[in-house]
């Protein structure tokens, strides 16, 4: 039997901010990952007890917030333990709370940013006496199927971000400009500075419009910047405006054009579409063991 995948959505919340609003949109970007793939996607209160999932089937969810939606998981997890299917929870970084630490480790599989998140997420689970799934895939910067941004960029002294960040020195010559309002694919259409400052939830918007990235030491994703040489890893002191005006022309052009070749994975949501590859493979391996 051929492995079917399941892409079920708990209800959005709130979306107040610009990085709720990012969440958001990345769920429904997965949704049609998914879809595209020959998925299906189904709201997790309408699913009924009965719901015939397969022995080989694939159910990727996110990471529930509210009580409420931790409550559905357990329903489901019971659900897909029935039928043998293979249950994956898609994981950002942000905080996390006791309860969901428990819905991860009930979880079949995760699917996270990277290797140095899994490991910052095992620590949180290991210390409340919980382990995480042996099964974990990742997303990298994740999919971002933006279709119209700046073509070409230049090394200027202009840095976006969509972070909740200080202003820098108005005497110094750094332009920080922070994207607050409207939506995510019309501010990436905004994003003309020579980089975006961005953490793990952001660094997929800068790359879908092949704009280099800055990101602090301690991002999960720092080790991908610098493995792809797509951007600048700040360390802890170090100021913004003193990294960008020491960047010479040619590392600039070595930063864009790898950027730019990543960009094209970014916006054809390659890195999901590994993970949930690979996931499908290993759940047909499991059910044939």
């Amino acid at each position: 039997m051929d492995t079917m995948i399941h892409w079920v959505s708990f209800a959005e919340t709130d979306q107040s901010t610009v990085l709720s609003q990012i969440e958001a949109r990345s769920h429904k970007i997965w949704q049609q990952t998914v879809s595209q793939m020959g998925g299906d996607v189904q709201m997790a209160a309408s699913l009924p007890d009965n719901t015939q999932w397969q022995r080989d089937d694939v159910i990727v969810m996110p990471l529930p917030e509210q009580a409420a939606h931790i409550k559905q998981f357990a329903r489901l997890r019971a659900i897909a333990n029935q039928a043998g299917a293979f249950l994956a929870i898609v994981i950002d970084d942000s905080e996390l709370a006791i309860a969901q630490l428990s819905v991860i480790a009930a979880a079949d599989a995760i699917i996270a940013s990277s290797k140095l998140a899994v490991a910052k997420l095992t620590a949180q689970l290991r210390k409340n006496n919980l382990e995480l799934p042996a099964a974990q895939f990742f997303y990298g910067p994740g999919a971002w199927p933006v279709t119209y941004y700046q073509a070409q960029r230049t090394l200027n002294q202009q840095c976006d971000t969509f972070l909740s960040v200080a202003s820098s020195d108005s005497e110094g010559a750094l332009q920080l400009i922070q994207h607050e309002r409207g939506s995510v694919d019309a501010q990436a259409q905004l994003l003309h500075g020579a980089f975006g400052l961005a953490n793990a939830a952001t660094m997929g918007i800068h790359l879908a419009t092949n704009q280099p990235v800055i990101v602090q030491r301690d991002s999960v994703l720092a080790p991908f910047v610098i493995e792809n040489g797509v951007g600048i890893v700040l360390d802890d002191g170090q100021n913004v405006e003193d990294v960008l005006t020491s960047v010479t022309p040619e590392a600039y052009q070595d930063f864009l054009s790898n950027a730019e070749r990543l960009g094209v994975a970014v916006r054809s949501q390659l890195f999901a579409r590994k993970a949930l590859s690979d996931i499908m493979v290993t759940a047909t391996v499991n059910s044939v063991i």
